[in-house]
């Protein structure tokens, strides 16, 4: 009788891992984005109950993540992957998807910035690709994405993309206002991923310190930077938490100038929808201002 029991409870204890190791997997998410941002574009827009995943984690680059297994399969089973462009996430237009989106497609011609000259970029790489930095450039945007959602059936929903477009425009407005202050002012940049922002708020680029992905600055980079903000009065130091603060940080203490972090990206808690975003930026902005 003894032996029984403990025969049946070990077939009990392995059924129930089979299940565990055998269960169905989770649904694929309707929709896949690379960054962030993208999911902060996105996901007011989606209907109830749609989902989304977002591939890279808070913190990486975009330029140099590499796509995992785990994203492989939820781009497989997807209805829509969004990615940038080829010059910031083009990895993603390797995964399987059923239909994918290259935000840049929507942004218009009119509105699109090169990179300087010296970045040395060829081709459609020519075009800076963060153009969520700026808020009236992402509603131009904002019918393009919509049109991506219908097209793959994970309906958008039109009401839900008229009023994001008026808070975004409403957000536009505030940012305006509060960084009137630095119209006009100059500032040096670790990455050159600002322009789209700096642009449209009348700040200008004095220099830049990483000119190329991973390319470091030469000891005559850093002279000609240290001269460019001595000649431009540039106001501060901008870095991002995706790139070592290092270089960023040396040019600082050597101008006297204030180095500020600005995140392109977000993602992280208390900044993961797109007003969020914006604010923290014109808040590191601003920061420069009331020290």
């Amino acid at each position: 009788m003894r032996f029984a029991i403990v025969i049946a409870i070990v077939l009990l204890v392995a059924g129930v891992l089979a299940f565990a190791f055998f269960r169905a997997p989770a649904p694929a998410p309707d929709v896949v984005v690379t960054i962030a941002p993208l999911a902060a574009l996105m996901e007011p827009m989606l209907p109830e109950g749609a989902t989304l995943k977002q591939i890279t984690p808070p913190g990486a680059s975009p330029h140099t993540y590499e796509p995992l297994p785990a994203d492989a399969r939820a781009a497989e089973g997807t209805k829509l992957l969004v990615y940038v462009a080829d010059s910031l996430d083009g990895w993603a237009a390797g995964l399987n998807a059923q239909k994918q989106f290259k935000a840049l497609d929507g942004v218009p011609d009119t509105m699109r910035i090169p990179y300087a000259d010296e970045h040395g970029h060829e081709g459609a790489d020519t075009i800076d690709p963060h153009f969520w930095l700026d808020p009236m450039t992402v509603m131009e945007v904002l019918p393009a994405l919509a049109g991506a959602l219908n097209e793959s059936g994970v309906a958008c929903v039109p009401e839900h993309v008229v009023q994001f477009a008026q808070d975004i425009f409403a957000m536009h407005n505030q940012i305006e206002v509060d960084l009137a202050p630095l119209r006009g002012k100059s500032v040096v940049v670790f990455h050159d991923s600002l322009r789209y922002l700096f642009n449209r708020y009348g700040i200008e680029v004095a220099g830049v310190i990483e000119r190329s992905p991973g390319k470091e600055p030469s000891p005559k980079d850093i002279q000609d930077l240290t001269l460019a903000i001595k000649d431009k009065g540039a106001i501060a130091v901008v870095t991002e938490p995706q790139y070592p603060e290092a270089p960023a940080k040396a040019l600082s203490e050597s101008t006297g100038v204030p180095l500020i972090v600005i995140d392109p990206i977000g993602g992280v808690p208390g900044n993961t929808t797109y007003a969020e975003l914006m604010q923290a930026i014109a808040k590191s902005l601003l920061s420069v201002v009331e020290k």
